[in-house]
């Protein structure tokens, strides 16, 4: 047992290996990486009755379903997935266990996002949660172990409507098996030369069918390849130019 910065007392945080197998260690030497290779602490099940939607979601991130236990939570998840600065997401990553004035915490996150940068740790809570003060005491808790590691802690709530929309829309056409190599190719080289042409413009402009040039134009859209103002609702006149 230790002490961190906050004065929380760390007893040690567990995480399942793929096999299933446990294993504790200290908060200071857990290795990301592990649990991202790891299963998640829970399991998404769904039943008559049940008062939230879970379920699994194919992520394109990770090549393979990954957990939910809301809606609300699939929408953070989504958007973690589309995000280009994603390397892993792992939904229920870990139980943190820690003690303050002998009070013990036992709790799992919800998501665990490994980026370039530093490991981001995502609680996702309505706002009106936050107003009940045990919840509060909860998150703050957590945000003071999880940043004392020097990681990124967030509480999502709902997202920009216009924004989630644009990408839940986009999902629809992340998986690259289904589109043909040279013809992205060909989408792609056809947005490079133009100038903030709109997606109308460019689907009906290259040699491909515009029903089979649009799908490829809207999986550029949630690579990134292609950007456009995603505060914007999508729409053929929408402007849309390469990433460099």
């Amino acid at each position: 047992k230790r002490k961190t910065a906050s004065g929380d007392e760390v007893v040690d945080v567990a995480y399942k290996a793929l096999d299933g197998e446990i294993h504790s260690v200290a908060w200071a030497d857990l290795d990301p990486n592990a649990v991202a290779e790891g299963r998640p602490w829970r399991q998404f099940p769904w039943y008559l009755g049940q008062r939230s939607y879970s379920g699994l979601y194919w992520c394109a991130t990770e090549s393979k379903h990954v957990g939910y236990e809301s809606l609300l939570e699939l929408s953070r998840l989504m958007m973690a997935d589309f995000d280009s600065s994603s390397k892993h997401i792992v939904s229920q990553p870990f139980q943190i266990r820690s003690q303050l004035d002998g009070e013990r915490l036992t709790r799992v996150p919800d998501y665990l996002v490994l980026t370039d940068a530093e490991p981001v740790v995502i609680d996702v809570t309505r706002k009106e949660r936050l107003e009940t003060p045990k919840f509060k005491l909860l998150f703050d808790r957590t945000r003071r172990f999880v940043e004392s590691r020097g990681w990124r802690y967030e509480l999502a709530h709902e997202p920009p409507r216009t924004e989630y929309l644009n990408i839940r829309f986009l999902a629809g056409y992340r998986r690259p098996w289904l589109f043909d190599p040279k013809h992205v190719v060909e989408v792609r080289g056809l947005a490079e030369q133009s100038t903030r042409a709109t997606v109308d413009e460019i689907a009906s402009s290259t040699g491909l069918s515009r029903s089979t040039a649009l799908p490829v134009l809207l999986h550029l859209l949630w690579r990134q390849d292609l950007a456009f103002d995603i505060t914007q609702r999508l729409s053929p006149a929408t402007p849309v130019w390469a990433q460099p």
